[in-house]
């Protein structure tokens, strides 16, 4: 069985930066089009009502009056994500230095870390130890703009197995990354990785829909009620406590079922 997910791949080249703010090129377009074919005051006037119309449509949706649709699919309750055993935190992700986001370049580190998660999302968890991913596009400060992807897999050997399997992505990927990045300056990539030990984690989510590790392959999320509202309460053996059936609270009614 592959890993699904509800997020769609994001890639880091430009054009999938425009496809996740499409929004934007089309207003850019439309305003251009209407200054040049239309006189300017009805340019500036329709112009004027179409922010007009998404100002009230953000208002709306702000108090309600309109429905959000970024709130589906969303838990309303507190909720946390337990799993078995030890697992890996990998972070990876490129900087753009310079006047690098729309070369081709970019384009390519892009191209081919996409080509790598599409693989591991197809592959059988089971077998290629990836549980899953988050994506985060943008994050442009005062030292370049920043893409980041938080991968969970079962072990240290497993991420080991696949950088160096010689059928995978990543073998192909990673000889043309090293030219690129040595070739220029304006291009970095990164990645750090954390084994994290049985309970020695902890995650809140609320309302979110399934995300980070509330979504990957084998966590077992319940509501963070009782002893899991805390911090200090959902570090140990939570995992233990949920899986057998019940969880520890500090009521006198002891321990209490956990409704799915």
């Amino acid at each position: 069985m592959s890993v699904k997910t509800a997020q769609t791949h994001v890639s880091m080249s430009p054009q999938v930066f425009l496809q996740a703010h499409s929004s934007l090129p089309l207003v850019i377009a439309a305003s251009v089009l209407l200054a040049s074919l239309l006189p300017r005051s009805v340019a500036a006037t329709t112009a004027s009502c179409y922010l007009g119309y998404k100002a009230l449509q953000l208002l709306g949706r702000s108090y309600g009056v309109l429905s959000n649709p970024r709130t589906k699919n969303i838990e309303t309750r507190k909720i946390t994500g337990l799993i078995e055993g030890d697992f890996v935190v990998f972070l990876i992700g490129a900087r753009s230095n310079g006047p690098a986001f729309f070369s081709k370049d970019f384009q390519a580190i892009g191209e081919g870390m996409t080509a790598m998660i599409a693989e591991l999302e197809a592959s059988d968890p089971e077998i290629s130890g990836y549980l899953g991913q988050e994506q985060f596009l943008g994050g442009s400060d005062t030292r370049g703009s920043h893409t980041l992807q938080i991968q969970y897999w079962r072990s240290v050997e497993h991420l080991r197995n696949y950088a160096h399997e010689s059928s995978k992505n990543h073998m192909s990927f990673w000889p043309r990354a090293q030219k690129i990045i040595a070739a220029s300056p304006n291009i970095g990539i990164w990645h750090e990785t954390y084994s994290v030990k049985a309970g020695h984690y902890e995650g809140i989510y609320a309302n979110m829909p399934p995300f980070g590790l509330g979504r990957a392959h084998g966590v077992k999320t319940v509501p963070a009620i009782g002893n899991l509202k805390t911090m200090k309460g959902r570090f140990g053996d939570a995992f233990e406590d949920v899986t057998k059936g019940g969880c520890p609270f500090s009521s006198p009614k002891g321990r209490e079922k956990v409704e799915e």
